[in-house]
């Protein structure tokens, strides 16, 4: 999914997801949790907007 660390940091940022939550064994399980909430959450989005593209193209056929 990610190429290198630059990316996957990048990443986190974009997800607005707390880097220090990493590193911590405590957090981890947080960190985690978050990450899959915030990925289910954006690839809702997707799925949403894809369809609304999908309609679309219906519609303009």
């Amino acid at each position: 999914m990610f190429r290198n660390n630059k990316d996957t940091v990048l990443t986190f940022i974009n997800l607005g997801i707390d880097l220090d939550k990493i590193d911590t064994g405590a957090g981890r399980k947080t960190f985690l949790s978050e990450l899959i909430h915030k990925l289910g959450f954006y690839k809702f989005l997707i799925n949403k907007k894809m369809m609304e593209l999908n309609h679309a193209k219906i519609f303009f056929k």
